[in-house]
């Protein structure tokens, strides 16, 4: 995500585009994942800093599930006896 947020901030300058930080916050989650962008909206936010900051906790968050997940399942994903 910081990867695409600095990709779309580059191209923003590049085209000289000056919008509203509502309008950018449009755009970028126009941008991601339908998914990720049905939980970011969830998200309460007053600016695009804020809107960023939230984005990379939930990215933390999903991380983070994600490898308690693979530990608590590790035994049963990797050593099946089949």
């Amino acid at each position: 995500m910081e990867e695409y947020h600095k990709e779309l901030k580059m191209a923003m300058i590049m085209a000289n585009v000056n919008e509203d930080e509502e309008v950018t916050i449009s755009r970028f989650l126009n941008g991601l994942n339908r998914d990720i962008a049905n939980v970011v909206e969830l998200q309460s936010y007053v600016d695009l800093e804020e809107f960023l900051q939230n984005l990379m906790i939930l990215k933390h968050a999903y991380l983070f599930d994600l490898l308690m997940f693979l530990l608590v399942y590790k035994e049963a994903l990797f050593n099946s006896d089949d």
